[in-house]
């Protein structure tokens, strides 16, 4: 689905346009993310670590996303989900590692 379907739906995420900029070192069960564009380091938990890396292979919509983290999770896709989902993808968004797109950015 993906870039696709980022088209017909509104809520669409993608990795930020400098992705390129981000390196990613792994240290159990963190994750650091140094992003070369902003200059900063962000340490990340497994979840936010996985929606962004997700990301970097295409842009996927919200509900996507919460699909595959669900099942990544092995957890029920539910409001409590939606709403855990909608705050990281939010953090993420504040600290310039995601952004919303429109069918245009896709």
């Amino acid at each position: 689905m993906g870039t696709a379907s980022c088209q017909i739906r509104q809520s669409c995420w993608g990795v930020v346009k400098s992705k390129e900029s981000l390196i990613w070192a792994e240290w159990s069960p963190d994750s650091f993310l140094f992003h070369g564009e902003t200059g900063e380091t962000h340490l990340l938990s497994n979840l936010p670590a996985f929606i962004l890396q997700t990301l970097q292979a295409g842009s996927k919509t919200t509900s996507e996303i919460r699909r595959e983290t669900a099942a990544a999770c092995d957890t029920d896709d539910d409001d409590a989900w939606q709403r855990k989902i909608l705050s990281i993808l939010a953090n993420l968004e504040e600290l310039e590692l995601v952004e919303r797109q429109t069918s245009a950015d896709v």
